[in-house]
């Protein structure tokens, strides 16, 4: 019973994260679909690009919101191994959305919303990570890599084997996301975000 119950619990995650705020906020605003303009990419980076700031500082808020409830909800009544479990699946859903052919955003917001909902300290840790170094890099890809590198590193030292673990498939997934940018990074063309 209990092991359905998680079960619910990840698939609900899953679906509920699934929803991208960048393409509602941007039908709302009359904005185009940021899945054919700019990067391509259902995320606040881009919405930034196409809509302006508000638009994007929309879509980052309930970006990171869809990461922090359920995890929040999960860690406070289930525990940490779940509350990592549950950021991943949401994690998974911004990514691959079950409602868009499963593709979707880099989950760098849900995924720092998520870590909000695991513990407060260790999320804020990570948001200075993602904001110090879009700062000074200009540049989000390096920002949010850095950001799921560290937290990888600050999960084992702060609750464990199992939820770093847990965190490191999140970070290998944002990674991979982030493939064309590296590439990119490496070659002296990515475009900085303002």
């Amino acid at each position: 019973m209990k092991y359905t119950i998680y079960f619910f619990i990840l698939i609900l995650t899953y679906l509920l994260a699934s929803i991208s705020s960048a393409i509602i906020i941007c039908k709302f605003a009359g904005l185009d679909d940021p899945r054919a303009s700019g990067s391509c990419n259902p995320g606040a980076t881009n919405v930034l690009r196409i809509g302006g700031k508000f638009a994007a500082v929309l879509t980052l808020l309930f970006d990171a919101l869809k990461g922090l409830l359920p995890t929040l909800l999960a860690t406070k009544f289930w525990g940490i191994n779940l509350g990592a479990s549950v950021a991943l699946a949401a994690i998974l859903g911004h990514m691959f959305s079950a409602y868009h052919n499963f593709k979707g955003g880099k989950s760098v917001a849900t995924s720092i919303g998520s870590y909000l909902g695991l513990d407060f300290v260790f999320g804020m840790i990570i948001f200075a990570i993602w904001l110090i170094t879009l700062l000074f890099t200009r540049i989000s890809a390096v920002a949010g890599v850095s950001a799921s590198l560290s937290a990888v590193i600050l999960a084992y030292l702060r609750f464990g084997w199992l939820p770093a673990i847990i965190i490191a498939i999140a970070a290998t997934l944002i990674i991979f996301k982030h493939k064309a940018n590296l590439i990119r990074i490496f070659a002296g063309t990515e475009p900085n975000i303002c």
